[in-house]
């Protein structure tokens, strides 16, 4: 009888109008969504531009086609359920239905499993363009499309059976079909309705409907998507049979309530059981695995056993407080999805609390008003209660958080007592990153590499923030690339007495002092002993760090390098990857294949043709044409130099690595012949006509020094959907084909369908 129900159901959705202008007009969205995004990959392949990920490009992402019709989808159903029962109740066939000996849940099961099918037609549509994509992407990302086309599916038909409910509680069509539409809307926007409780937040978020097929649409298929869309669908047909018992049986209103109170119980229940982490599953079916941890932070995810507490500190008076606040507590909490997938038993807490910190904004919007005025103020404005804000002193009994300016902060904490902090940064991004997190969490598992900064003789300072000094590098806790937060250690380190042992990296950075015989003493003893070094020399400086460099079997060459720009002065040089580099370094490949170099202003050569207990690796070398080691220019301002007697034209090396084994250790020692590369102003400068990524060279320089235990290698396998069989012609064929013959053929089954019916 269910399925005789839905037959009938069907016949009569095709036998109006509105089914096949349904599948008219979705046939013409889908093909200008899909021609639209091809016609981007294929602009361009002809103008040279290189494809990146066509597939994920194609169908999820900002321009692809199922995330724009995601936000679209919910126009349609209206129009299709909107005369499942109000029909039947206008028309007055409700009656025969009430008389027959067909149950209420077979009358719903049979109306929505025509939807169903309805809705597998209007996939269908999409399976066509899948099929397509299929064809004209070269080494397409098969599966991803695919986990879409679910999701989609999934959402459409939980909009059929909210639909269905509307229907079954009205005659008038169009109450249903605006009643549909405003319980949508409810849907998307309940986050909004979850206010400070954190257990309100907890539920308004999940049974927020809004872009829920997301995560299906990139790639991963969760457990806790499915069991949504399966709860609701399942409530509102519950809720649809109830109203039809309702009316065929005398049912007390209070009967009905509580019945409804008991489904709504029992779907807060399954709500809590698939949400918590230890029961869900997760299936990533890209290519690359993007949607899931890298194996290399898999690996220190299997390292931490024992309890795991994540405390975050929210300073109401700190900028970033909205992040932590209880209102976005569960979005915050949703951020770390990635890794509580591996660690279920990870427990988040939050600590609140008012203290000094740098907020430029506050002290212009309140200039007179003192701390703690300031702070219940933002408690009033932002309605928050201003009790559950500790004090400066109250916060400080706990933890002093004043060395790391009481901004935002987490605290990890294991179950053994090992503790690290993990920091948001002054970036667009702000929140830390898969490789940021994972290198706070194998801190917890290992004792860190410590990098020691050689003092005494006017190094670059890793204190300061000058243009030429080293805080951004070393240790600024606001700079996602420093030392500190990808893992590291740092000290500054006195060569008045010996190295200290656990000093695994020693950085020197432009004397400019010379080191006194005892210094000497002290520093060939750590090299001997397999210790590993930094080197960076500047123009002008550099006979000053060739007695270290010298027993290395490398020095640094008198004068400075320079180079013919259009735009620069010519003591900036360009600096190359070279092939070598790009065997032992995937970011090094990776920035080689995109033309990206390493900006070195004042550089100066490095000869490494002295003897040597050493492998010599060059990492970096200047341009062959162009490029010259200029001996008498100084003035690059007001002077341009030109290639004298004496000087060639050559590629000069840059940046070279030295490595042996010492005992049962490798030893490495980095020799660069720029100490400005990684200054302040050079990671912060950008400059228009120049390709560069300065980062690069800190990340990989110390992923060698620190023997691969940090920064996390978080590097996943190049996609390989990066080209498309199509150009211009094959375009204008697509789009013939989608706006025109698709839609068309669609009109044409229509009119078949009126001409058999009016015969």
């Amino acid at each position: 009888m269910i399925f005789q129900i839905a037959k009938n159901e069907l016949r009569n959705m095709f036998c109006s109008p509105i089914a096949w202008l349904v599948l008219f007009i979705f046939a013409v969205q889908t093909g200008i969504e899909f021609t639209g995004s091809m016609a981007m990959e294929v602009r361009d392949s002809v103008m040279g531009v290189g494809l990146y990920r066509v597939t994920a490009n194609c169908y999820s992402g900002i321009r692809g086609l199922f995330s724009s019709l995601q936000g679209s989808l919910f126009l349609y159903v209206p129009l299709l359920t909107m005369g499942l029962m109000s029909r039947e109740r206008s028309s007055g066939s409700i009656k025969l239905l009430y008389s027959s000996p067909v149950s209420n849940s077979s009358i719903i099961l049979g109306k929505y499993i025509s939807l169903l099918i309805y809705n597998l037609i209007l996939i269908c549509i999409l399976l066509i363009y899948v099929f397509l994509g299929l064809c004209i992407i070269e080494n397409v990302d098969f599966w991803l499309p695919f986990s879409g086309l679910v999701g989609l599916y999934l959402i459409v038909c939980t909009y059929a059976a909210i639909g269905l409910y509307m229907s079954s509680i009205t005659s008038y069509q169009v109450v249903a079909a605006l009643g549909t539409l405003a319980v949508l809307a409810i849907l998307n926007y309940l986050p909004s309705l979850g206010g400070n409780i954190e257990v309100v937040q907890e539920i308004t978020y999940w049974f927020s409907i809004s872009r829920k097929a997301n995560q299906m649409i990139d790639g991963l298929i969760c457990s806790e998507d499915l069991f949504y869309f399966f709860i609701v669908i399942g409530l509102f047909l519950s809720l649809s049979v109830l109203k039809l018992h309702s009316e065929r049986k005398v049912i007390s209103k209070s009967r009905c309530i509580v019945t409804c109170i008991g489904i709504l119980t029992f779907v807060l229940l399954l709500e809590y059981v698939c949400t918590r982490p230890a029961c869900m599953w997760y299936c990533d079916v890209t290519q690359d695995k993007s949607r899931t941890l890298s194996k290399g932070s898999q690996e220190v995810m299997k390292a931490l056993d024992g309890g795991l507490t994540i405390t975050t500190y929210v300073n109401l008076l700190d900028d970033h407080r909205w992040q932590g606040l209880p209102a976005n507590r569960v979005y915050d909490v949703r951020g770390f999805r990635q890794f509580t997938r591996f660690k279920p038993e990870i427990q988040m807490r939050y600590v609140y609390y008012y203290d000094q910190t740098d907020n430029p904004i506050l002290d212009k919007l309140y200039p007179n008003l003192s701390m703690e005025e300031r702070a219940r103020e933002l408690a009033r404005v932002e309605d928050l209660d201003f009790d559950k804000f500790l004090s400066p002193e109250e916060i400080r009994e706990k933890i002093d958080l004043t060395s790391e300016g009481n901004r935002f902060l987490r605290l990890l904490e294991r179950e053994n007592g090992r503790k690290t902090f993990l920091r948001i940064y002054n970036d667009g991004q702000a929140n830390p990153g898969e490789r940021e997190i994972a290198a706070a969490l194998k801190r917890l598992t290992i004792v860190p590499p410590k990098v020691g900064f050689l003092t005494g003789h006017d190094e670059r300072s890793i204190r300061q923030v000058g243009e030429w000094d080293y805080s951004a590098f070393a240790a600024n806790i606001g700079f996602r690339y420093s030392l500190v937060n990808i893992g590291f250690d740092v000290e500054e380190v006195d060569l008045r007495d010996t190295i200290p042992g656990d000093i695994h990296v020693l950085v020197i950075a432009d004397l400019k002092k010379p080191l006194t015989d005892d210094e000497q003493e002290y520093l060939q003893r750590y090299v001997d002993k397999g210790g590993n070094l930094f080197i960076l020399a500047t123009a002008t400086r550099q006979e000053l760090l060739n007695p270290v460099t010298r027993s290395l079997g490398v020095y640094f060459e008198p004068g400075i390098l320079v180079q013919n720009h259009k735009q620069h002065q010519q003591d900036l040089i360009l600096g190359e990857i070279t092939s070598e580099a790009i065997h032992f370094s995937p970011e090094f490949f990776s920035n080689k294949a995109s033309g990206k170099c390493i900006t070195m202003p004042r550089a100066v050569a490095i000869n490494c043709n002295g003897q040597s207990d050493f492998r010599i690796t060059p990492i970096l070398e200047t341009s062959a044409k162009g490029c010259w080691n200029e001996q008498e220019t100084i003035d690059f301002v007001n002077q341009v130099a030109t290639l004298g007697p004496g000087e060639q034209e050559k590629s000069y090396p840059l940046m070279v690595m030295l490595d042996r084994e010492v005992g049962s250790k490798k030893q490495y020692i980095l020799v660069v012949g720029c100490a400005d590369c990684i200054s302040n102003g050079e990671l912060t400068r950008t400059r228009n006509d120049v390709n560069s990524n300065n980062y690069s060279l800190i990340m990989e320089s110390f992923r060698v020094l620190g023997d691969g235990v940090f920064p996390v290698d978080v590097s996943r396998p190049a996609p390989v959907d990066n080209a498309i069989k199509i150009g211009e012609t094959g375009l204008i064929v697509l789009k013939w084909f989608a706006l025109f013959i698709l839609p068309l053929g669609i009109v044409m089954g229509g009119v078949w369908v009126w001409r058999r019916r009016r015969k």
